[in-house]
């Protein structure tokens, strides 16, 4: 890949990861990623809730990335991709917050297919923190 599209691509990751805080990557199996995102609860107050994606065999995404507009397919999504919290795995989880929902199927849909965005950004953020 060509520096100009890699940095391109950085750059649009950088703009999905601005909806998110405290994202580090997890190289643990086939990598994964711990975020806080801020949701509207069933009891309609904002909470930090931590999540936790892991990226999955690319015959199961494939098959799941072409279905990602549809409610069924949304659900299917969450239960395969999402680990923590455990509630996150259901779109009702997300009912008053329908945004936040896209918000995390986007952030999957990207770290599954360009993981190495990811670590890079985290080992930037990690420079920047040591400095």
């Amino acid at each position: 890949m060509n520096n100009e599209k890699r940095q391109k691509e950085q750059k649009r990751i950088n703009e999905i990861l601005e909806n998110f805080s405290n994202v580090t990557f997890k190289p643990e199996g086939l990598g994964a990623l711990e975020f806080e995102k801020e949701v509207y609860s069933k009891n309609f107050e904002v909470e930090t809730v931590k999540f936790r994606i892991e990226r999955v065999a690319m015959q199961v995404a494939n098959k799941l990335e072409n279905e990602k507009e549809d409610l069924a397919a949304t659900e299917k999504i969450l239960k395969t991709f999402v680990a923590l919290p455990v509630e996150a795995r259901s779109a009702s989880y997300f009912e008053l917050d329908y945004t936040s929902m896209k918000e995390v199927i986007e952030l999957i849909s990207e770290f599954q297919v360009t993981p190495f965005l990811f670590t890079e950004r985290a080992r930037e953020s990690a420079k920047i923190t040591s400095e």
